[in-house]
């Protein structure tokens, strides 16, 4: 094996690394400001930095998936393009910050590409080990975050809403959850019983640590992405719903000792607020009120959109400073408007074709947990921001290319980077 591919098998590990060095960062190295606190450091570029440096020492370049995409989807991309300049340079308030945040997610979009090109020439044993690598992450977080608490709690300066800690924003600690426990069920569920006790009890440690987080809307989006999934791959998959079920009640269970250090966490916070809810609006914590606002915003520019990640700059009221409107179909025809937005969702459903067909043609258990995966959070996209943030949107990168990645074939038999 040579020097790169060594390097391409490490990444599961620092992917699995990421996320609790971000923590113990933010615990021993923060100052504990009010900005710090607000915004920690996140050290995605652990994976991402490694990743880029052995895609091109393997030889990525442009033309490594050339010839993949079809001409109607070719098509989509450039109008989306020419959506996005136009939106941009026309309609913007703050084009810069425009500008400058396509750039940052659309570093996922490359980091995509260049996994895939990884997976191919690295083989199908670095696939298996970047689907694990997903709920090893969060559930050695999670722990690390538990040896913590204490010492966190301890500190008054720390904003539980928006670093639960070194995650931006607890929701969004959520919706990186939602996605690993959706892949334990489906490997813990296919291991035999004398192998099943450690993906058990990591699927139990996800689901404790997702209802300690308050996220209500991981709930449905766990199941209708299951439902999804078991309709595509073409068989009930009743062990890893049966498992789903078991984890998420005795998780619930083991949640509620744990202190909620604000309201937006535990269970029985979440309860509360959805049974003294009096309309639909306080059921959706505001999320209907706030689509109703991004259609009339809508309303100044239907044609190629505000202008991407200009949200904020609009919006009134209740929801003045909010970034995103809680759901990508709204905001892809908010930013792109309806060319653009029609373009959007055309390119993502033909990569969700592919991500099935692919899927249908090897259901392995490692491809149909990045599918459920990948379909919990396609889901939750309907109702929080799992398009626009960037630990989610690194994680679709990751699901999309394992699920597209084609091997090279035995011997190093030439075959396309992609399905």
């Amino acid at each position: 094996m040579t020097p790169a591919l060594k390097l391409a098998h490490a990444l599961p590990l620092l992917f699995i690394a990421a996320p609790t060095l971000t923590a113990l960062h933010f615990y021993f190295l923060t100052e504990r400001t009010a900005f710090d606190s607000y915004a920690p450091v996140n050290l995605r570029i652990l994976f991402q930095l490694p990743l880029l440096g052995v895609a091109l020492w393997l030889g990525f370049s442009g033309k490594a998936l050339e010839g993949q995409m079809p001409k109607p989807v070719k098509l989509a991309l450039w109008v989306l393009i020419a959506a996005i300049l136009w939106g941009l340079a026309l309609n913007a308030v703050e084009p810069f910050v425009g500008v400058v945040s396509l750039m940052l997610r659309g570093l996922n979009v490359m980091l995509a590409l260049m996994l895939i090109y990884v997976i191919h020439r690295a083989g199908e044993g670095l696939r298996r080990q970047l689907i694990l690598a997903i709920p090893l992450a969060y559930a050695l977080h999670f722990a690390v975050v538990l040896a913590m608490l204490p010492g966190l709690l301890a500190s008054p300066q720390v904003d539980w809403l928006n670093s639960p800690p070194g995650i931006f924003q607890v929701r969004l600690w959520g919706m990186s959850l939602t996605a690993a426990l959706a892949v334990a069920v489906v490997l813990g569920a296919s291991h035999g019983a004398a192998r099943r006790v450690w993906p058990l009890l990591l699927a139990l440690s996800l689901a404790t640590a997702l209802c300690y987080t308050g996220t209500r809307a991981a709930l449905p989006a766990l199941a209708v992405g299951f439902g999804v999934t078991a309709l595509i791959v073409g068989r009930p998959l009743w062990r890893a719903g049966l498992l789903l079920l078991a984890v998420l009640a005795l998780g619930a269970l083991l949640s509620l000792p744990l202190p909620v250090p604000h309201p937006a966490y535990g269970l029985i916070s979440s309860y509360q607020e959805t049974m003294g809810a009096q309309n639909v609006d306080q059921v959706s914590a505001g999320r209907v009120e706030i689509w109703l606002q991004a259609i009339e915003i809508w309303q100044n520019h239907p044609v190629f959109g505000i202008g991407y990640d200009q949200f904020r700059y609009w919006n009134w009221g209740r929801f003045e400073g909010f970034n995103q409107p809680h759901n990508a179909v709204i905001e892809f025809f908010l930013v792109f408007g309806l060319v653009g937005g029609l373009a959007m969702l055309t390119i993502l459903a033909w990569l969700w074709v592919r991500a099935c067909g692919a899927t249908r043609a090897q259901p392995t258990q490692e491809r149909i947990a990045a599918l459920f995966a990948l379909n919990a959070l396609l889901a939750l996209s309907l109702l929080d921001g799992t398009l626009y943030q960037q630990d989610t949107l690194q994680m679709f990168a990751v699901l999309w290319a394992c699920l597209l990645a084609r091997p090279s074939g035995p011997g190093g038999q030439a075959k396309p980077p992609a399905l």
